[in-house]
């Protein structure tokens, strides 16, 4: 067992030199930089650095990576290389429906069923069959199944521990039609991969590998004989997009990680069962999918129908979205949920009192803070002249934030006077299936 343990150590080594491990690298380093470009349309200016994103989820996709190369590789579930990269090409053409399907939750179920078929075809193919048919017969159902099950256990973990960093403040307009604010969640990790690969021992260049007597759990044939298991390097992208609402961010990413890990586990047993019961694959192949649309119902149906949190207060006052880093406003000690009732000892109505408000006083700004069901008083200094005079201005010389005047920092929610937000939207494909057959 020791020796699998530092065989996939020693593959790790392999990523230093790996062209497709750096192009994840880039591909995430890009999609980092479109969320901040769509905190700049929607705020006026970054929350986040892209930049100081990067170096995070490298370290926890490295993490994440290896937890899930042991989970696939120790007890020996071998993949078919050809089932990997078809279940790639029907996720990718899954894509063109809805974004959220390229997942293998939904591939691993298309390409069982092309498994099936391709069975059945070589058993009543005269003669011999066709090379393809004959590959496409031979990829192993339980391998993929426990490779679905321990990429989403890994992305659980992932959530969990970094789910709610890096979360981006907006403007939401809700089913109902109020716009109120919330949190964009995004984050992307480069997962490094050890996968052990079933080839022939006549066609296969590289060492295979050896374990105790009962690895692997069962033993690849292939048509021109006994296979061997190689240990392959292979770079993966994992992603988490989602939205707080009615939560705070780190809440949204705990209970979205205990329902991903539920579903993770159970596939892992019923991938496990179907090594040994054949009966089995076919309750994995329909939870796979199903399982995983469970999954994402659970989280929107929480997140839509309980009562939004990041709403502008009845009885006056303006509540807190977010904080800038290095401003007045973090500096002040104020946080996200604050409620701003008085400014200077007058009164708070609304969003554009306050502004005016503060933008009439002085240097120093007087703030009457609900916190927790308490009342703090909080005394803010404007440092946008010392900064700039310092040359410390985190976002250039001469530059103000236009989501806070003067450089406060300040990410208020949102009344009914915003005009710039996104739309909270529910994805049902359900219901587009039902509109599609009602036209029909």
């Amino acid at each position: 067992m020791l020796e699998i343990i530092w065989a996939i150590l020693e593959s790790y080594a392999f990523f230093i030199i790996h062209p497709f491990f750096y192009l994840v690298i880039f591909l995430i380093a890009y999609l980092y930089h479109k969320m901040v470009q769509t905190e700049v349309k929607l705020l006026g200016w970054p929350y986040n650095d892209w930049r100081r994103q990067i170096i995070p989820s490298l370290v926890a996709g490295f993490a994440g990576g290896f937890i899930a190369s042991l989970v696939l590789v120790l007890p020996g579930f071998y993949l078919s290389i050809w089932g990997i990269y078809l279940m790639l090409i029907i996720a990718i053409m899954l894509l063109t429906i809805h974004p959220r399907f390229l997942c293998f939750a939904y591939s691993v179920g298309i390409v069982s069923v092309l498994v099936f078929l391709a069975r059945l075809l070589v058993n009543d193919f005269p003669g011999e069959a066709p090379g393809f048919l004959s590959t496409l017969a031979e990829i192993y159902i339980p391998g993929m199944l426990v490779l679905v099950a321990a990429l989403h256990l890994t992305e659980a973990v992932l959530i969990y521990l970094s789910g709610h960093l890096g979360a981006s403040p907006v403007f939401y307009k809700s089913p109902g039609g109020k716009i109120v604010g919330g949190f964009r969640l995004q984050r992307f990790w480069p997962v490094p991969l050890v996968l052990l690969i079933a080839a022939d021992f006549h066609e296969t260049l590289y060492e295979t590998i050896e374990g105790p007597g009962w690895w692997p759990l069962s033993q690849p044939d292939l048509a021109g004989g006994m296979a061997g298991l190689l240990l392959v390097a292979a770079p993966v992208a994992m992603g988490y997009a989602d939205m707080a609402i009615s939560s705070t961010p780190r809440e949204k990413s705990i209970y979205s990680s205990c329902y991903l890990a539920i579903y993770s586990l159970c596939l892992l047993g019923i991938s496990l069962a179907s090594v040994f019961h054949f009966l089995a694959v076919p309750l994995g192949i329909i939870f796979a999918p199903l399982g995983h649309e469970i999954v994402v119902y659970l989280g929107n149906k929480r997140e839509m129908e309980c009562s939004p949190i990041y709403t502008a207060p009845e009885d006056g006052g303006v509540k807190v979205l977010a904080v800038y880093s290095r401003t007045s406003a973090e500096q002040a000690g104020l946080q996200s949920g604050d409620v701003i009732r008085e400014v200077n000892r007058e009164k708070v109505h609304d969003t554009g009192h306050f502004w005016r408000l503060v933008l009439g006083g002085g240097f120093w700004t007087y703030l009457l803070v609900e916190r927790d069901g308490s009342q703090i008083s909080v005394v803010m200094q404007r440092l946008y002249q010392e900064r700039k005079k310092r040359g410390f201005f985190p976002w250039g010389k001469g530059r103000v934030s236009p989501s806070s005047p003067d450089n406060l920092g300040l990410v208020l929610v949102p009344d009914t006077r915003a005009k710039v937000y996104l739309e909270a939207v529910n994805y049902n494909p359900w219901n587009k299936l039902k509109k599609w057959l009602k036209r029909r």
